[in-house]
C-alpha cells in the first residue's frame, strides 16, 4: 500500500499528506482508527516553516490537485465532487492568505499572476460547487480579480 500509493509528485512540498491519504482511503479494504497520537508535526522544522517563501502556494496547490486529478478522477464519484471544489478551496485560502499581507490591489494582482501561471481553474465546474464558491470560480473565470478580492474584504469585515 504505502509503495504503491505514496506520492510521487516530488515538486509537491506542502500537503503531501493530502495525496497519500486520499490514495489509502480509496483503495483500502478496512480503514482502523488508532487514538494513540503516531504523527506530530514538528513546527520548529525551519524547511517547514519557510516553505511560502521558498514556492508559490497556489502552485503548490495545482501540483497537488493535477497529482490527485490523474490518479483518483473517475474512480468514486464523491471523490469526483471533492477533487472538482478543492483547487476552489486551495484558490479561496490563497486569497485569504494574500490578503494578510497585502492590500486589495495587491492580491489581486498577485492572485492574477499565480491563476495566470497555473490552470487551476480550468479543473472546476462551477455547477457542483456551493453557491458561494461557483459565485467566486465564476468570477475568477471572468477575469474579475479586484471584485473576488473585495468580496473577501467585505465578509472579513
Amino acid at each position: 500500500m504505502l509503495s504503491e500509493h505514496y506520492c510521487h509528485e516530488e515538486r509537491i512540498e506542502m500537503f503531501e499528506d493530502v495525496a497519500f491519504t486520499y490514495e489509502c482511503l480509496l483503495f483500502s479494504e478496512h480503514v482502523y482508527i488508532c487514538s494513540e497520537p503516531l504523527y506530530c508535526y514538528n513546527r520548529t522544522n525551519v524547511n517547514a516553516m519557510t516553505m511560502k517563501e521558498r514556492i508559490y502556494i497556489s502552485e503548490n496547490y495545482y501540483l497537488l490537485v493535477d497529482y490527485l486529478r490523474k490518479r483518483l478522477l473517475g474512480r468514486h464519484k464523491e471523490v469526483d465532487r471533492q477533487l472538482n471544489e478543492m483547487p476552489v478551496i486551495f484558490i479561496i485560502r490563497d486569497i485569504q492568505q494574500r490578503l494578510k499581507k497585502h492590500g486589495i490591489f495587491e492580491t489581486a494582482r498577485r492572485i492574477k499572476a499565480s491563476l495566470k501561471d497555473t490552470p487551476m481553474l480550468q479543473f472546476v465546474n462551477a455547477k457542483g460547487l456551493p453557491k458561494k464558491q461557483a459565485l467566486i470560480v465564476t468570477l475568477l473565470k471572468m477575469k474579475m480579480y479586484r471584485t473576488v478580492v473585495l468580496l473577501f474584504r467585505a465578509i472579513e469585515k
